[in-house]
């Protein structure tokens, strides 16, 4: 075998660290024809490397079988093109983003794919963004969605500012998508179910006070498109009321 050259090798045995594998000592230096000073300097280089570029996984020794491995390493399985495809077809089907953020949230999920498979997934992204319509849809919603999410996850009361000042204090409990709009669903002081259109949030801010587990398991199996079909049916309603006394 011809000899390989210090970069080439360390290169070699970085590779198979980040595939989650293991580089066995004795096999390494007969694969490679070097001696074991050698292999051990090319072992402290990379472990030099990962120590100053601060990547938060170590090089580990196992006695056992004189081998190294990367402990706290959780190597990212790429995405298969039917889950890809899938994606793409829900994000867009949906209709909820804005242009800009649809566009950047594809793009993104395409790069989660196999990587003999990126240039298809560029052609479906490329031609999805250009029939895209956002009309009507002015405001960032991805933004916001994760700052509500994690007040969900962490059962924060908060406060909504809603349009013309309107403020309502609810426990958010999901979000939901229906009919092209994401839903915050929330359990609000009158002791009700209401879906608000995050869309029309215009800010919100927690009330510094937690709300009980107890609250969020009674409502897990709740259907959430049950609640935002009711309360489109009575605002409805309310609106024809409305429209006859007037």
């Amino acid at each position: 075998m011809a000899s390989i050259d210090k970069v080439t090798r360390i290169l070699m045995m970085y590779s198979r660290l980040l595939e989650g594998g293991k580089i066995y000592k004795k096999t390494f230096c007969a694969d490679m024809e070097i001696n074991r000073r050698t292999f051990d300097r090319d072992i402290e280089d990379i472990r030099l490397f990962l120590s100053e570029a601060y990547v938060g996984y170590d090089l580990v020794y196992d006695r056992k079988d004189e081998s190294y491995y990367l402990n706290n390493y959780h190597r990212q399985i790429p995405l298969s093109p039917m889950e890809v495809s899938f994606l793409l077809i829900m994000i867009k089907s949906e209709q909820v983003l804005r242009k800009d953020e649809y566009a950047q949230l594809i793009t993104n999920v395409s790069r989660t794919g196999v990587w003999n498979k990126q240039e298809m997934f560029t052609k479906i992204s490329l031609k999805d963004i250009e029939t895209y319509s956002d009309q009507g849809k002015g405001e960032a919603l991805l933004k916001m969605q994760w700052d509500l999410q994690q007040c969900i996850n962490e059962r924060d009361v908060i406060k909504l500012l809603l349009p013309d000042k309107e403020k309502k204090v609810v426990l958010p409990l999901a979000l939901w998508i229906a009919d092209g709009e994401l839903y915050l669903i929330g359990y609000g002081m009158t002791k009700k179910l209401e879906a608000v259109p995050v869309r029309e949030i215009e800010s919100f801010r927690m009330e510094q006070k937690k709300f009980s587990r107890e609250i969020a398991e009674q409502f897990k199996n709740t259907d959430w498109k049950k609640i935002i079909q009711e309360q489109k049916e009575r605002k409805k309603m309310e609106d024809g009321t409305t429209e006859k006394e007037n």
